[in-house]
């Protein structure tokens, strides 16, 4: 299930080299607001919408790259922002 809000998280992703990836912010509740909260140092990051986000690594880059994306919502039994840390392995 999907944490709850107030609580941040950690995701793993491998991507190839110059590949994309999206991805949606799953938090139980209701989305109020989300935003890119750190840049990836390899590659681009592209918020879609509340939810969803694209990233898209460096060409011929081979290594780690982190970003980190922040959602602040609610649901019946919490509220707050949580922010979701992604490492991504590019190969």
């Amino acid at each position: 299930p999907p944490a709850g809000w107030g609580f941040n998280s950690i995701g793993y992703i491998e991507i190839a080299s110059g590949g994309s990836c999206m991805f949606s912010v799953n938090v139980g509740g209701e989305i109020l607001g989300s935003s890119v909260s750190q840049n990836p140092a390899h590659g681009t990051l592209q918020q879609l919408d509340l939810s969803s986000f694209v990233y898209t690594s460096e060409a011929g880059y081979r290594g780690r790259d982190t970003f980190s994306v922040q959602a602040t919502g609610k649901s019946p039994t919490s509220s707050g922002t949580s922010v979701i840390t992604i490492s991504a392995t590019l190969q």
